[in-house]
């Protein structure tokens, strides 16, 4: 599902990024001190679950992590079982980007897989545009 535009240009604001990162570098150094996204959600946003705006707001701010790392150098990592932090080095970041690697190939491994079952079956009859 594509993100809407309204967090696109939200997200996209370079004060909040900075925000984020600031954070991060600054209370959840280290994997040893990696948060959850429900306490970087109340810490930065004064949001708890349930709240109305919860969860456009941590849309927001998964794609202002995402922003930080591929536009700023940031080193946030997320791992679903630690949290977030910030990584202070090699090791206490890799295997969480490793992982995510694996996950990430298997995925569009799926999909390729998808289409190819599609164009066979259906033979491009249905104007997918592959």
């Amino acid at each position: 599902m594509p993100i809407p535009s309204w967090i696109e240009h939200k997200s996209a604001s370079p004060e909040l990024i900075s925000e984020v990162i600031r954070a991060m570098k600054t209370h959840y150094r280290g994997k040893d001190k990696a948060t959850t996204k429900e306490r970087l959600m109340a810490d930065l946003f004064g949001l708890h679950k349930g709240d109305p705006n919860y969860e456009n707001t941590e849309r927001i701010f998964r794609r202002c992590v995402e922003i930080a790392n591929l536009e700023y150098g940031a080193l946030i990592v997320s791992d679903e079982s630690v949290g977030y932090w910030w990584a202070i080095s090699l090791e206490d970041g890799l295997v969480s980007a490793e992982r995510r690697l694996s996950r990430a190939k298997t995925m569009f491994d799926n999909a390729k897989k998808l289409v190819d079952n599609l164009k066979t079956t259906y033979g491009g009859q249905m104007g997918l545009g592959l």
